[in-house]
């Protein structure tokens, strides 16, 4: 139950930073710059949680299928914003992010 507000803080941080990048952003460039940028700050949340397969597994591993599903390798077809950028450019930050919860140095 103490990692409900860690991981509570997390999807709240990710839709407060897709709202101002979609909203607020009008260059597509700045804005996925900036999302991405602001999105590895998740980091200094990620010591607030107590249970490792909690950190890599819901407040990670979600957002790589998401990746997955807005990528162009889908198979479900969605219309993106933007074209620009690597393909699973997202989806290796989140490893990078949740690989380290699973396999601590």
């Amino acid at each position: 139950m103490s990692d409900l507000i860690p991981l509570i803080s997390v999807y709240g941080y990710v839709a407060i930073l897709l709202l101002i990048s979609e909203k607020l952003i009008k260059n597509e460039v700045v804005s996925r710059k900036f999302l991405h940028i602001m999105v590895g700050n998740i980091a200094f949340i990620l010591p607030f949680f107590e249970s490792r397969l909690v950190m890599a597994f819901l407040a990670a591993f979600p957002f790589v299928i998401l990746t997955f599903l807005i990528s162009p390798y889908s198979p479900v077809k969605l219309t993106s914003r933007t074209s620009c950028g690597p393909r699973f450019g997202t989806g290796l930050l989140l490893n990078s992010l949740g690989n380290p919860c699973i396999c601590p140095l």
